[in-house]
């Protein structure tokens, strides 16, 4: 009987010291909302949560973080940047078809969703070195709150961000979730496969802000 005893006892002991000995950062992330950044790194582009509103964000217990939801992307490239489109995902939120709940967030003329489209002197660009921010609607903020209060369950935990499509303007750009290169050039419109994914129709009036650092 004391073999039994003096193992449970070692183990139980063994994770107490585990437990006591977790990095502060693994047990701080495990009490914080996380942002899940999937955006291929050959990119011209990275992300980040607003420094001011990184607080807010990360507070479990803040009901309202999508209002204080402000996401940072900056062209780290030597081009400018016509249209952009993100996927906003929240993998512990299961939609009644299985899916999981989400929506784009989008910055640009909705017509430059298609790579071959043409700017115009109106298009505003995110030039090389500029920042633009990133808000989530107020109607898509009242939807997932009133959908979460609905089914009766957790704000969520994890917001993943995925890469949808980028265009230059120049009928080059970034498509997929994988941010494959397309070339108007090379590839005839039917090829570039963007029309099976995103549409002008699907794509909202353009929100947030663009600034230089």
């Amino acid at each position: 009987m004391k073999v039994p005893y003096l193992l449970a006892l070692g183990l139980f002991l063994h994770g107490c010291v585990l437990g006591a000995t977790l990095p502060p950062s693994v047990a701080q992330s495990a009490q914080e909302r996380e942002l899940d950044d999937r955006v291929p790194k050959h990119l011209p582009i990275t992300i980040k949560i607003k420094t001011e509103k990184e607080r807010a964000f990360k507070e479990l217990k803040n009901e309202h973080w999508a209002g204080d939801f402000e996401l940072e992307v900056k062209n780290t490239g030597s081009k400018t940047i016509y249209f952009l489109v993100l996927g906003l995902v929240l993998p512990e939120i299961t939609m009644p078809d299985g899916n999981p709940y989400g929506f784009s967030l989008h910055y640009g003329r909705s017509e430059l969703v298609e790579i071959t489209a043409s700017v115009t002197p109106e298009d505003i660009s995110i030039k090389p070195g500029e920042t633009y921010v990133f808000k989530i609607p107020a109607h898509q903020i009242a939807g997932l709150e009133d959908y979460i209060r609905r089914e009766q369950i957790q704000p969520p935990k994890k917001v993943q961000i995925l890469f949808q499509l980028l265009n230059f303007g120049d009928g080059t750009g970034f498509v997929t979730t994988e941010g494959k290169a397309v070339d108007k050039n090379i590839m005839r419109n039917q090829e570039l496969g963007v029309g099976c994914c995103l549409s002008k129709e699907s794509i909202a009036a353009p929100f947030g802000q663009a600034r230089t650092d």
